[in-house]
C-alpha cells in the first residue's frame, strides 16, 4: 500500500469514520435550531504594510548651510528619502546618535517577528524619547507612531494585564497619525495606508463593520509605487475577506480570498488567510476539504523547521490556530473528544484571542456530552472566554459566548439569566447587522417567554421571524420557525379548557404539520445535491424528531388518537420507508424532467408524503395478520419533552388506546427519564456496593411509568412487542418488575408475565416479516457446512481486550444443540485464530444462522458499535515496524489520530514524520483486518433468519429519534428479520448459561418466546458462582433481547 502522507490524515480517517459523523447528526443547519455556536478563530494579522526602513547611518549631507543668525544648519537625507535639518556643531555627534537608532531599530523588528510585542512597545517608545528635536516632524516620527500602535494592538492580544489601556493607546495612535500632516512621498503614503487598515481591524474587533470597510477604503485612496501596491492590495482584500466574515457573507469572504491568493509575502499571511478558507469551507459542509486543507497548510514542506523562516513563537501560534479551526469540524461532526483534544491545545496559546476561542470550544463539548456536573464546567469556560473577549472589545466573541450561556440557562431552567444573555447577545448582533443570527435568538428568546407563559411577546418574535424566512426562502429555517409557533400554541392550550382549548390545539397541530413539510422539503432538495443522501436523511430526520413528538401530544390531548399513532408510526424508521421511497422518487424525476425544479421538489414531496402516510396506516391497520402473531400487544411510547409520556397500545384486532401522562402527574424524579433510566441501568450493574432493595426500587418505578397505565387494556395478552422511544431503547423491559405481584407472592418480573422483544417500529417489523417469508429456514439448496455460522473467541489479548473464558464453550454447546435438535449434521464452531474477519464474511452471506460469541464494543469511534475478529496471521510485519502490541493495550483501537501529534510538536524531523504515519498506517490496516463495524454489516445482502450477537453492548449505539442506529439496524437493513441483542457488558459466564438455555428452546418455540423461556430458567435456576445468594442476578439474564420478528424460527 502506498504511505499516507501528513497532510491526507483526515481523508483515511474521514473515509473510515463515516458512520459516525453522519449517525451523530449534529451538523447545525440540520439540529433544528438546537445547535450551539461555533468558537470563532480570528487572529490579527502577524503582518502589516509598512515601508522598509534602511539603514539610517547612511546619510547625505546637502552642500550649502541654511543661515539662522547666530547659529548654521546643514540638511541632511537619509536612504529612505526623510530630510532634515541639524546645527552645525552637532553634526559630529549625528553617527553615534543614528547609529543607537539604528540598533534599536533592528532589535524592534527582531522583537516583531518573534512576537515579542510588549518588548517592542517598550522599545519604540524609548526610541521616540531619544529622537532629536530635528527628528520629531518628520516620517521618522511617523515610522515609529504607525509600528508603536500595530504593535500596542498586537500587545493587547498578549497581555493579562494592560488590554484595554493598550487597545486606547493604539486605536488614538492611528487616529493621530491619519489626521496628521505630512508631505506625501512614497514613504509617508505606505505609513498612512498601514494606520488605517490597523484601525480598520480595530473596528472589526469591536464589530463596526461600517467603520472598518470605511477605513479599507480609505487606505485605497492612496497613490502607491508599485513596489507597495501588490502589499497594499493583499492586505485590503484580507481585511475585506475578514468584514465579509463577520457580516456572515460567505460568498464576499471567498472573492476575496480569491483576490488574495497564497502567492504572498510570508508563510504567516498565507497560514491566518487558509485558516479563514478553511472555516468557510467548514460552514458550508464541506469537511473532509476544511480539514485536509488545513493539515496541508501546517504539515506541507515542514515550514516550522526553517526558522529564518519564521520563528518558533509564530510556528506555535500558527499551529494553534489550524488546532482551533480543526476542532470545530471534529465537534460539528460530532467527534467531541477529538474536538476537545484540539480545543484544549488552542486554549493554552499565550494569544487572548485564540485562548478565548479554545475555551468556548471545550465548553461547547462539555454541553454536548453532558456528563455530571458539565453545567458548573461550561459556565466557567464560557465565563473565562468572556471576560477575555471583553478585554479585547471582541464583539463577534461576546455574540457567541452569551448565545451559548443563554442556551445553557435555558437547559438549567434558570429563565431570567436565560433572557438577559440571548438579550445581550441579540444587542451585540444588532451592532453587525446580521439578520440571519438575530432570527436564531429571537427564537431562543421566544422558547423563553414560553416557557415564562409570555404568549403575546413569544409569537411577536416569532412572526417577525417568519417575515424574514419567507422572503429569503430557506426550508430548513422555515420549519424551525413553524415548530416554535406550534410549541407556543401547544403550550399556552395547556393553561385552557373547552373550546378555547381544542382551538389552539387545532391551530398548534397546523404549525407542526406545516412544520414537518418544510423538513421533508429541504429532504427532497437535498436528495438532488449529495452522493450519499441516505445518511443526510437521517441527520435532517433528527432535527425532525421533537416536532414529531410535539405533534403527537397535540393529537392526542385533542382526542384525536388514530391520528397520534400513524404520526407516531410516520416519525419511526424513516430510513427504511426511504428504501421504497426513493423508487418513487425516481420515477417521479424522469417523468418531470422537463418541469421548473419548484414543480420538481412539489411532486417529490407530495409522493413521500403520500407513501408515509399510506405505509405507516397500512401497517397499523394490518399487522397482525401480516406479521402472524396470537395474542400479541404493541406498546409504543414516544417522550414529548416539557409535557408528558405517550403510550400507544394496539391490541390484535388493531384497536387503538392512547395513554398520555403529563411528567408532573408520574412523580418524583419522572420528570427526567432519562436520569431515571441511567441511574437503574448503574444499580443493575454495580459488582460493589450492590443493592437488591436499591435494584427493585428504581425497576418497580419504571414499571409503574411505562407499563401500569396501561395494564387495565393488557389482560388477554401473552406476548408484548415494545417500540421504545428515545432513551426508553436502554430499558431492560423483561426486568421491570410489579410490587404488587410481589406483595401476593406471585412473580414480579415483566418476562415472567409476558413474552417480551422490541422493534423500531411496525413498519420495520412488517418488513422483516416479509423478508423472513421469502427465506426458508431449511432450503434444499443450502450447503450444510454454510447454513450455520457459529463463532466462539476466547482469546483478545492481541487487540488489548480481556479474554472471554467460557466464549469457545458456548460455541461449541450451541454446535452441539444444532446437529442434536435442528438436524443440521455438519455445523461447526469456528474458534479463535481461525475466526478472521475475511473469513467471518465470506461465510456470513450464505447463513441461515448466525451465532458471535465474542468481544463487541460501542466507543466515541465505533459509536455504531463494532464486532471484533481474531487478527490475522500476517504478525511479522509489526516487528518491521518497531512496534509492540502485546506490552498494551490495543493497537488496533487507538481513538486519537496522528495529526493532533504532529501539528503539536513543531519540532518534528523527517523520521519522526514518517515513523507516526507508519504507525498511523499500520493501525488503520490491523483494523480493517480485525474490526467488523456496523456499516459495513448494512451493506451486505444477508440470508440469516436470526443473528445471535452473544456480546457486550450489542443493542447499544446512537440513540436517535429514529431509533438506535447501532448493529441491530444494521443487520435489520441487510436483511436479518431477528437479531437478539444486549443493553449492557455481560457477564462471561452467565451469558453462556443464558444462550444454551435459550437455543434448548429454540427446537420447541419462536425466538421471543424462547428467550423468556431461558430467562425464567435463569431466574430460577441456582448460581454456584454466587455464595452468597445463590442465584443469578438481573444483570445476569436481563441484558439480552430479541430485536425485530419475535414469531421468526416459529
Amino acid at each position: 500500500m502506498e504511505m499516507i502522507q501528513p497532510y491526507q490524515v483526515f481523508d483515511v480517517l474521514y473515509e473510515s469514520r463515516q458512520e459516525q459523523f453522519i449517525s451523530s447528526a449534529t451538523l447545525q443547519r440540520s439540529s433544528g435550531g438546537h445547535g450551539l455556536a461555533f468558537p470563532c478563530w480570528t487572529m490579527l494579522p502577524i503582518s502589516y504594510p509598512a515601508p522598509v526602513l534602511r539603514d539610517l547611518t547612511r546619510v547625505t549631507v546637502e552642500p550649502g548651510f541654511l543661515d539662522y543668525g547666530s547659529h548654521k544648519r546643514v540638511v541632511v537625507r537619509d536612504e529612505n528619502g526623510i530630510r532634515w535639518t541639524l546645527d552645525e556643531a552637532k553634526l559630529p555627534d549625528q553617527p553615534t546618535y543614528l547609529a543607537s537608532l539604528q540598533r534599536k531599530v533592528e532589535q524592534i523588528l527582531l522583537d516583531i517577528k518573534n512576537l515579542s510585542y510588549v518588548q517592542a512597545a517598550e522599545l519604540l517608545q524609548s526610541l521616540k524619547q531619544e529622537l532629536w528635536p530635528c527628528h520629531k516632524t518628520t516620517a521618522l516620527q511617523l515610522w515609529i507612531d504607525v509600528h508603536l500602535c500595530h504593535v500596542l494592538l498586537r500587545a493587547a492580544v498578549a497581555s493579562l494585564s494592560n488590554t484595554e489601556n493598550f487597545l486606547v493607546r493604539a486605536f488614538q495612535g492611528f487616529t493621530t497619525c491619519i489626521d496628521k500632516p505630512f508631505y506625501y512621498g512614497s514613504f509617508v503614503r505606505t505609513l498612512k495606508v498601514s494606520a488605517c487598515l490597523g484601525r480598520a481591524w480595530m473596528h472589526l474587533l469591536k464589530g463596526e463593520i461600517g467603520e472598518a470597510q470605511q477605513d479599507i477604503r480609505n487606505s485605497e485612496g492612496y497613490s502607491m509605487d508599485s513596489s507597495a501596491l501588490a502589499t497594499r492590495t493583499t492586505h485590503v482584500n484580507w481585511a475585506m475577506a475578514a468584514s465579509c466574515f463577520m457580516a456572515g457573507d460567505l460568498g464576499g469572504v471567498e472573492d476575496f480570498l480569491k483576490k488574495v491568493g497564497y502567492d504572498i509575502e510570508s508563510l504567516t499571511d498565507m497560514y491566518q488567510i487558509g485558516a479563514m478558507d478553511c472555516q468557510v469551507l467548514r460552514m458550508k459542509g464541506s469537511f473532509n476539504d476544511a480539514v485536509t486543507m488545513s493539515a496541508q497548510l501546517v504539515l506541507r514542506d515542514n515550514p516550522f523547521n526553517d526558522k529564518d523562516t519564521m520563528p518558533i513563537s509564530t510556528c506555535k501560534r500558527m499551529r494553534q490556530l489550524q488546532l482551533g479551526v480543526i476542532g470545530n469540524i471534529w465537534f460539528a461532526l460530532g467527534a467531541y473528544m477529538e474536538a476537545m483534544q484540539y480545543y484544549r491545545e488552542a486554549s493554552s496559546s499565550d494569544d487572548l484571542l485564540l485562548r478565548a476561542s479554545g475555551l468556548v470550544g471545550e465548553a461547547n463539548v462539555h454541553m454536548r456530552l453532558c456528563k455530571p456536573g458539565f453545567e458548573k464546567q461550561a459556565e466557567g469556560l464560557y465565563t473565562k472566554a468572556l471576560d477575555t473577549y471583553k478585554k479585547l472589545q471582541y464583539l463577534e466573541g461576546k455574540v457567541v459566548v452569551y448565545c451559548n450561556l443563554g442556551s445553557l440557562h435555558l437547559m438549567q431552567v434558570l429563565l431570567p439569566e436565560a433572557l438577559k444573555c440571548f438579550r445581550l447577545a441579540k444587542a451585540f448582533s444588532c451592532k453587525v447587522r446580521l439578520q440571519a443570527a438575530l432570527v436564531e435568538i429571537d427564537c431562543r428568546i421566544a422558547q423563553v417567554h414560553v416557557r415564562l407563559n409570555q404568549w403575546d411577546k413569544a409569537m411577536s418574535l416569532l412572526e417577525q421571524s417568519q417575515k424574514f424566512v419567507k422572503e429569503h426562502k430557506e426550508p430548513l429555517v422555515q420549519a424551525w420557525i413553524e415548530h416554535h409557533v406550534g410549541l407556543c400554541l401547544l403550550t399556552r392550550s395547556e393553561g385552557e379548557k373547552g373550546r378555547a382549548r381544542s382551538l389552539l390545539l387545532d391551530k398548534a397541530e397546523t404549525h407542526l404539520i406545516s412544520a414537518i413539510k418544510y423538513f421533508c422539503s429541504a429532504q427532497c432538495y437535498t436528495t438532488g445535491k449529495e452522493k450519499n443522501y441516505e445518511r443526510l436523511w437521517i441527520m435532517l430526520f433528527e432535527g425532525q424528531k421533537e416536532t414529531y413528538a410535539l405533534l403527537q401530544w397535540c393529537l392526542a390531548c385533542n382526542n384525536k388518537d388514530l391520528d397520534a399513532i400513524v404520526w407516531g408510526e410516520r416519525s419511526r424508521s424513516r430510513a427504511l420507508v426511504w428504501e421504497r421511497w426513493n423508487e418513487v422518487l425516481t420515477v417521479t424525476k424522469e417523468q418531470t424532467v422537463q418541469l421548473d425544479p419548484a414543480i420538481t421538489q412539489k411532486l417529490e414531496l407530495d409522493e413521500f408524503d403520500k407513501l408515509s402516510c399510506d405505509a405507516a396506516w397500512d401497517c397499523i391497520k394490518g399487522w397482525n395478520k401480516m406479521c402472524t402473531l396470537r395474542d400479541a400487544v404493541i406498546i409504543q411510547y414516544t417522550i414529548c419533552v416539557g409535557f408528558g409520556l405517550l403510550i400507544y397500545v394496539l391490541n390484535s384486532s388493531s384497536k387503538a388506546n392512547v395513554f398520555h401522562q403529563r411528567f408532573r402527574d408520574l412523580g418524583e424524579d419522572s420528570n427526567d427519564i432519562d436520569n431515571l433510566v441511567n441511574k437503574t441501568l448503574e444499580v443493575l450493574q454495580l459488582t460493589e456496593g450492590y443493592s437488591k432493595v436499591d435494584e427493585e426500587k428504581y425497576l418497580t418505578k419504571l414499571y409503574d411509568i411505562l407499563i401500569r397505565p396501561v395494564e387495565k387494556v393488557l389482560p388477554k395478552a401473552k406476548q408484548l412487542i415494545i417500540i421504545p422511544h428515545e432513551t426508553l431503547h436502554k430499558v431492560p423491559f423483561a426486568a421491570l418488575m410489579d410490587n404488587q405481584r410481589q406483595q401476593k407472592g406471585r412473580h414480579p418480573y415483566l418476562i415472567e408475565q409476558y413474552i417480551v422483544s422490541c422493534t423500531d417500529s411496525i413498519r420495520s417489523m412488517v418488513r422483516s416479516f416479509a423478508l423472513y417469508k421469502s427465506r426458508p429456514f431449511h432450503s434444499s439448496t443450502d450447503d450444510q457446512g454454510c447454513a450455520t455460522l457459529v463463532i466462539g473467541i476466547k482469546d483478545h489479548r492481541s487487540v488489548g481486550e480481556t479474554n472471554l473464558s467460557y466464549a469457545e464453550e458456548e460455541a461449541n454447546e450451541v454446535v452441539k444443540i444444532l446437529k442434536d435438535k435442528f438436524g443440521y449434521n455438519q455445523a461447526k464452531a469456528i474458534l479463535g485464530s481461525n475466526a478472521t474477519k475475511e473469513m467471518v464474511k465470506h461465510l456470513l452471506p450464505k447463513a441461515r444462522l448466525v451465532h458471535f460469541a465474542t468481544h463487541a464494543t460501542v466507543t466515541d469511534k465505533y459509536e455504531e458499535g463494532a464486532i471484533l475478529f481474531a487478527k490475522p496471521h500476517e504478525e511479522a510485519t509489526m516487528s518491521s515496524l518497531n512496534i509492540n502490541v502485546t506490552s498494551r493495550n490495543s493497537e488496533v483501537l487507538v481513538e486519537g489520530d496522528p495529526l493532533l501529534g504532529l501539528m503539536q510538536s513543531g519540532a518534528h524531523n523527517e523520521s519522526d514524520v514518517q515513523r507516526t504515519m507508519k504507525r498511523f498506517q499500520f493501525q488503520q490496516e490491523v483494523a480493517e483486518q480485525v474490526v467488523l463495524v456496523a456499516d459495513e454489516i448494512a451493506g451486505m445482502n444477508l440470508k440469516a433468519q436470526l443473528v445471535v450477537l452473544s456480546a457486550c453492548q450489542t443493542g447499544q449505539g446512537v440513540v436517535a429519534g429514529e431509533g438506535v442506529a447501532g448493529l441491530g439496524r444494521a443487520l435489520t437493513r441487510a436483511g436479518v428479520p431477528c437479531t437478539v441483542l444486549s443493553l449492557w457488558s455481560v457477564d462471561d459466564n452467565a451469558t453462556k448459561s443464558l444462550m444454551v438455555a435459550f437455543y434448548e428452546k429454540l427446537c420447541t418455540f419462536p425466538v421471543a418466546a424462547a428467550m423468556q423461556e431461558a430467562m425464567v430458567h435463569m431466574i430460577k435456576e441456582p448460581n454456584k458462582a454466587d455464595p452468597l445468594t445463590g442465584r443469578w442476578k438481573v444483570k445476569h439474564w436481563a441484558a439480552f433481547m430479541p430485536f425485530g420478528l419475535p414469531s421468526a424460527l416459529g
